[in-house]
């Protein structure tokens, strides 16, 4: 049996404030049955962050 892939379906920079990280704490858990991930990564340090989605495929 292979070892599942990650691909990039998309992503985007935010200018955002708070508590994001809990969005995509929260869309992993609802989303991971979909075979869908949510990554999040800060962008600089002008407070953006870059929200990544990924499909695992199998």
């Amino acid at each position: 049996m292979s070892e599942p892939r990650i691909e990039v379906l998309g992503s985007e920079s935010f200018a955002v404030n708070g508590d994001v990280h809990l969005l995509v704490t929260f869309l992993n858990k609802i989303l991971k049955d979909k075979n869908l991930i949510f990554g999040m990564a800060r962008s600089g340090e002008d407070g953006r962050v870059s929200l990544i989605v990924y499909e695992v495929i199998e």
